[in-house]
């Protein structure tokens, strides 16, 4: 064409490739086979770069003599008379539509693709015969945490923990040299991946190969199973907790059993004495200790249905706090005034450290002794002979008030202590124990603490002695009086002293 685009020469492959035979082309503005789209392209930007680089290739929509639009692509280059004056332009153009769709096709497949690989919720990877990592998802990316180009050409021993790797690699050449095209690896055989803060996680997998012409592609499916894990293991424990619960349960039965049926056997059969009149007249000492036997086990059969009753109240949500000003003090004496007899004839020391001048608090008073007289109660019960006891009140560094009970008893392990603030669950197995109870003691006290808004704990070896601690919080102190005491509780061997 020349300089105005007139067309000069038109050989056959122009013919073929736009449908317009030599005759109908020369003389005409090459404007006419450039499809309506592209024309204001063709003109503005393309045309000029012919004559402003000398050389040029581009891709423009033309029209063919039919309508059907065709993509061309023209190597175009300017012509020169003998002075050098440019004076039109030679073209050289090829039919690209099919290639333009295939090219078109391929990448849409590629995006679909990878569409479909960043929705995976699996990572997925490939690697080369060398594990260099040749692709890396955007799922794989959200589970190791690593950015694609961070990994792409690394090794694939960056996502995987040093103790596993001799295992993987050992797995990744004897799969190589198999007729395998797919294994499965579960989180049974070690599978576990390493992410980039350094974190392992159980995973699995499955590893397939693709032959191709010249090297062999490995693809890794990988799914990470924490979460799995975390059920199965809150699984396992609820079926472990639901196994003890029902060990307790049965437990708890055949010891209230021996609970109930003890006393009530007594005022049964010292009642059913009584009544049958089987006493001689003139003892009157007899009747009077059966009484008092029977009175004894009434008031024993009483203590196990009210603790019952409370615990199944508090479990419920029933249970209710009469509160009011309470002496810290006065709670202790009370309690020590009924284990007083029991120590006596177990041979124990009973020190009451508790100082004269606490603050009142407002709580629940009854409540507070039922716990303060447990604590004593089993600390008496559980140490021997010439034993010592100790109990002692004050506020700690906090602000809180708390009561401690130390004994230099028996002692619990860190699992008899679990077990004894459980309901029914007391140190020891059922048919071995030696001191008699319900188990209900130290699990009432605590949910009682907490009713209160405070807690109860426990601290214990075994052959030295327990400490038990409760504290109240210090919304519960009526007073802005401030303690000099320290907030170290005494432990069991301090007791001792």
């Amino acid at each position: 064409m020349n300089n105005d685009g007139a067309i000069l020469g038109w050989n056959k492959g122009a013919e073929r490739q736009t449908g317009y035979k030599a005759d109908e082309a020369i003389g005409r503005n090459i404007d006419f086979m450039i499809a309506p789209v592209d024309k204001d392209r063709f003109w503005q930007e393309l045309t000029p770069a012919i004559y402003r680089d000398g050389t040029t290739e581009f891709d423009v929509w033309a029209q063919h003599r039919s309508g059907r639009l065709y993509l061309d692509h023209s190597s175009a280059s300017v012509v020169r008379d003998p002075d050098g004056r440019v004076i039109g332009a030679i073209s050289c153009n090829l039919d690209v539509t099919e290639k333009f769709r295939a090219e078109e096709a391929l990448r849409a497949s590629e995006q679909r693709l990878a569409g479909i690989l960043n929705m995976a919720p699996e990572a997925v990877i490939t690697i080369d015969t060398e594990q260099r990592i040749t692709l890396f998802s955007q799922s794989a990316a959200r589970i190791f945490g690593y950015e694609a180009e961070e990994v792409l050409g690394c090794h694939l021993d960056m996502l995987i923990p040093e103790v596993l790797r001799d295992i993987h690699h050992a797995h990744v050449k004897d799969f190589a040299e198999s007729t395998d095209e797919r294994r499965e690896l579960k989180s049974i055989e070690g599978v576990y991946g390493l992410r980039k803060d350094g974190r392992q996680f159980p995973a699995e997998a499955s590893v397939s190969k693709l032959q191709l012409a010249d090297e062999t592609v490995f693809t890794v499916l990988l799914h990470d199973i924490t979460e799995r894990k975390y059920a199965e293991k809150a699984l396992m424990e609820a079926k472990h907790q639901a196994e003890v619960t029902n060990r307790t349960k049965s437990e708890f039965l055949a010891n209230m059993s021996h609970e109930l049926r003890t006393p009530l056997n007594a005022i049964l059969g010292f009642s059913q004495m009584l009544m049958q009149g089987m006493l001689r007249e003139g003892q009157p000492e007899k009747v009077n200790e059966y009484a008092t036997d029977i009175f004894n086990s009434g008031s024993h059969l009483l203590e196990v249905i009210n603790d019952l009753l409370d615990l199944a109240k508090i479990e419920a949500g029933h249970m209710d706090l009469e509160e009011a000003e309470v002496d810290i003090s006065e709670v202790v004496a009370t309690c020590l005034r009924q284990v007083e007899s029991l120590a006596r004839q177990g041979s124990l020391t009973i020190a009451n450290d508790v100082p004269e001048g606490l603050p009142m608090l407002w709580a629940d008073e009854r409540k507070l002794k039922q716990v303060a007289l447990n604590l004593l109660s089993n600390a008496v019960k559980f140490t021997p002979a010439n034993g010592k006891i100790r109990i002692f009140a004050g506020l700690d560094d906090s602000g809180q008030m708390f009561l401690t009970v130390s004994d230099t008893g028996e002692g619990m392990t860190p699992h008899e202590i679990e077990i004894s603030l459980q309901p029914f669950g007391q140190a020891g197995e059922a048919m071995i124990r030696q001191h008699e109870g319900t188990g209900l003691g130290l699990p009432l006290s605590r949910s009682l603490c907490q009713l209160h808004g405070g807690n109860l704990e426990i601290e214990s070896a075994k052959g030295v002695g327990t400490t038990i601690l409760v504290s109240l919080p210090s919304e519960r102190i009526l007073s802005d009086q401030t303690w000099p005491l320290s907030s170290k509780q005494p432990m069991a061997d301090d007791a001792a002293d």
